[in-house]
């Protein structure tokens, strides 16, 4: 394993893009949903980032990249055509200790972004460490058909009792034990179904009994 899986935390964070075409605007979305204080560099860009940017979405500095233009950056992508930009910018990068992707140059990159299915708070990432990125999405398009909405709803409300047990000062090994109960309980085909009261019913029945011998 070449790579180390992580997710950060970007939440009002300056994540720098250098690009203005398709591929940077699929990443500035991305950052964006993250939270990140997304800023965009380039003479041009398509019309769906001057869309952003007149939205006050990102800040877009209109010219070529230029040296100093990471300081202060999380995190930096090259989303142009990187034969020449690619190296300097991983250079400058590695100088201030910010890791950068290039797109379409793993050997570049000191992080690869894999390929992603949501289901609420639910975050499932595939990966092949830029190798084959139309793999990653292969396998996390079969991902989807099986992890359906269902999965995030009951996310929602297992967090809610982990929340409470943890505030209750219930023992690692009791949490554990309780979670894994109601995540075979069949809450999870009452959501299904549409019926998310009873399914939170359940959950708080669960808790509510664990809590009480608890005393």
């Amino acid at each position: 394993m070449r790579y180390f899986p992580i997710n950060i935390d970007i939440q009002d964070k300056k994540c720098v893009v250098i690009g203005g075409g398709k591929v940077a605007y699929r990443k500035v979305l991305s950052l964006i949903s993250a939270g990140a204080k997304v800023e965009i560099i380039s003479p041009a860009a398509i019309d769906e980032i001057e869309k952003l940017v007149n939205d006050s979405s990102v800040a877009w500095i209109k010219r070529k990249y230029e040296e100093g233009d990471l300081e202060g950056a999380t995190l930096a992508f090259v989303a142009v055509d990187s034969s020449h930009i690619g190296p300097e910018v991983t250079s400058d990068a590695k100088v201030l200790g910010i890791p950068v992707n290039v797109a379409d140059e793993p050997s570049q990159c000191s992080f690869t972004l894999p390929s992603i299915a949501e289901r609420g708070d639910l975050l499932i990432t595939v990966s092949t460490g830029g190798k084959c990125p139309a793999l990653a999405r292969h396998v996390r398009l079969s991902i989807e058909t099986i992890i359906d909405d269902a999965y995030g709803e009951m996310l929602t409300i297992l967090a809610e009792v982990r929340e409470q047990l943890l505030e209750a000062k219930i023992g690692h090994d009791k949490c554990r034990d309780l979670l894994n109960k109601l995540i075979s309980s069949g809450i999870l085909s009452l959501l299904r179904e549409g019926d998310n009261e009873k399914a939170s019913e359940i959950a708080d029945e669960a808790l509510a009994r664990l809590l009480a011998n608890k005393e």
